[in-house]
């Protein structure tokens, strides 16, 4: 038969069949566990609600649309306006620099008239000086007169031609002396009250330049102010931009380095748990289905399970957070947990506390034996009748 075979003794076929027998029934337990799962996937999908969600992104859809046709109202409206608000800047400037020529012409023809009285104020001057010059020739022909006037008679000379050549001479002289300027004057005055008249009339804003610039000036800052915000924004959008992948990239890291599914087999004995993310594109906008399927069990949802199913899911849940949690916990404090456990459950949760004792500490606090006597320290609370009061009494279970 060895030779048969082809093996050197029949220890040596069982050792190989006996591996060949293992090996099939691991591949076996591991594709029954992948059959079992779809199966549960299957269910949960066929049993989920598809319409209502199917609704929901309809209706979702269509507010988007009434959203983006709003939008596209408004962003006409908004071009409209900011033509229209261009059209009123555009006149506003015209008006502007209009009225700064305007003031130029003004500030000009005020520049001009000033000049205009100083040159008459100058003639004034000039006048009056003129006419201190006038009454010295007035006073000095005067005192000639009188001097021709008073001549003596029998000098010989004639009276009436030398009296007349006089009289030529001193006209002479005083038509040299006015020079013309007591006619001047006069008009001189009335220049000048016309011009003063001019310059009230006029009355030039002479603020007006730097009430333009003043305006210039804020439009400048603003404008600034903009551009800065708009830098802020956009920076503040890429900065939430960098968050957001950072978040999401650790929420999936942790997420997928959950392995709930291998402490929930270790807690119930051989069946299935596993998340699922019900917006897998932005998983913090949504919620995490967790679903459990008890060994030997079909799929039920997590709502109908029994209130020790419930419990060991848990249990598988929060020891599985723990473990990819970065600050893993090393004390737990566990209050009655296994208040809805069978005895069945009540010994795995127990053992599997007891195998974790390495990585972690914890306290439970349990009315049912077949838990704590799995314990390295047993502690009990019970009544003094001495003192009436309660006390604690500690035992030490691992020298048992």
């Amino acid at each position: 038969f060895s030779a048969k075979v082809g093996v050197s003794n029949i220890r040596e076929y069982e050792a190989e069949k006996v591996k060949l027998e293992k090996e099939t029934r691991e591949r076996r337990h591991v594709l029954n566990c992948e059959l079992s799962k779809a199966k549960s996937q299957l269910q949960y999908e066929r049993k989920r609600d598809t319409a209502k969600p199917l609704k929901k992104v309809e209706r979702a859809i269509k507010d988007l649309e009434r959203l983006k046709e709003r939008l596209k109202k408004k962003e006409k409206d908004l071009v409209v306006q900011s033509k229209r608000e261009r059209e009123e800047i555009d006149q506003l400037e015209a008006q502007a620099s209009d009225l700064q020529e305007e003031w130029k012409q003004a500030d000009q023809k005020a520049k001009d008239m000033k000049v205009a009285f100083l040159e008459k104020q100058r003639e004034m001057k000039k006048s009056a000086s003129g006419a201190e010059a006038v009454e010295e020739a007035i006073n000095e022909s005067i005192e000639e007169v009188e001097g021709i006037s008073n001549i003596p008679e029998g000098t010989g000379v004639p009276k009436s031609a030398d009296n007349g050549a006089q009289w030529m001479d001193l006209e002479k002289k005083v038509e040299q002396r006015l020079g013309g300027s007591p006619r001047e004057e006069p008009q001189l005055k009335e220049d000048i009250q016309q011009l003063q008249t001019m310059l009230e009339r006029e009355n030039p804003n002479l603020k007006a330049e730097s009430h333009y610039e003043r305006i210039v000036d804020q439009e400048r800052e603003s404008a600034t102010e903009l551009e800065s915000a708009r830098n802020d924004t956009d920076s503040i959008s890429k900065e939430f931009e960098e968050i957001a992948k950072v978040r999401g990239s650790r929420f999936k890291t942790f997420f997928d380095s959950l392995e709930v599914e291998q402490v929930y087999r270790e807690l119930s004995g051989g069946g299935q748990a596993y998340l699922s993310l019900e917006n897998p594109d932005i998983p913090w906008e949504a919620g995490i289905k967790y679903s459990a399927m008890p060994p030997s069990k079909r799929y039920r949802d997590l709502t109908d399970l029994s209130g020790g199913e419930k419990t060991v899911a848990a249990l598988a849940l929060l020891f599985a957070l723990n473990k990819a949690s970065p600050s893993l916990s090393s004390f737990f404090v566990l209050d009655e947990i296994d208040a809805a456990l069978d005895k069945t459950n009540v010994h795995r949760v127990a053992s599997f506390l007891q195998s974790k004792r390495d990585e972690f500490q914890s306290i439970v606090i349990s009315l049912k034996d077949t838990f704590y006597d799995k314990a390295d320290l047993l502690t009990g609370v019970c009544r003094n009748p001495e003192t009436g009061f309660s006390k604690s009494v500690s035992l030490d279970l691992t020298q048992y």
